[in-house]
Parts: C-alpha cells; sequence; structure tokens
C-alpha cells in the first residue's frame, strides 16, 4: 500500500491512500463511533448502489418511472386545459367590453359613451370618409 499524492485547487500536496473495502474497515475501529456510524452507512450505500439489479427489480422501476411521467402529463394537461379556460374568459370580456364601447347603430356612431352623427361634414373634418 503506497500512498498517492493529492493536489488539492489551492496547489497544496497531501498524501492519499487507496484502499479496499476490508481494509478500509480495519483503519475504521481506530476511528470516533461518529466517523464509523456515517462511513459504515456510505459504504452500504454505496453497496446497495453497486448491487445489480434483477430483472424484476429493472421492469419495477421502468413500472414508477412510466406511472410518475403519465402522472406528470396529466397534470400538465390540467394546467394547459386551465390557462385555455382563463384566455376564453379574458377574450370575452374584451369582447363585451369593445362591443359596449365601439358600435354602429342607424347613422350614429357610440365610441367611448360618446355620440357622434354620421354624416359626411363629420367625415371631412375628421380625414374624410
Amino acid at each position: 500500500m503506497r500512498p498517492n499524492i493529492h493536489t488539492l485547487k489551492n496547489k497544496q500536496k497531501y498524501p492519499m491512500f487507496e484502499l479496499t473495502i476490508a481494509q478500509g474497515k480495519q483503519v475504521l475501529m481506530r476511528e470516533s463511533k461518529f466517523v464509523r456510524r456515517h462511513v459504515v452507512a456510505w459504504l452500504e450505500r454505496f453497496e446497495e448502489a453497486n448491487k445489480p439489479m434483477t430483472a424484476g427489480e429493472i421492469l419495477m422501476a421502468q413500472a414508477q418511472g412510466m406511472i410518475v411521467l403519465e402522472k406528470a402529463q396529466q397534470l400538465q394537461a390540467q394546467q394547459i386545459a386551465l390557462q385555455n379556460e382563463r384566455l376564453t374568459k379574458i377574450e370575452a370580456k374584451i369582447t363585451t367590453k369593445n362591443e359596449r364601447l365601439f358600435y354602429y347603430s342607424q347613422d350614429i356612431v357610440n365610441i367611448i359613451g360618446k355620440k357622434y352623427p354620421l354624416t359626411n361634414s363629420y367625415c371631412v373634418r375628421k380625414k374624410g370618409c
């Protein structure tokens, strides 16, 4: 077991030892209870992550992923429907408001609550008709 040299960002060099899991466990026996617990927990997570999955576990993981994806798509569809509904309401309000503010009725135009007769003299004064 030879030490390797590990260089940090600030260019300080420290010795580093690459140990097998068995050697690491032997070194842990000399560490504090806190360090041992955390390193053992890390080793267990590492061993679980590197353990090969069975065919059944792979199928289960794929099925769970598909369920999550489907739920996300349903949520997105609901959000799109809600946005469409809001836009429809806004468009209806705008249309109603425009109809109230600007409408023609028998030679009189109503623009923002004021009535103006549609005569040739009026059109000539306003850039012609």
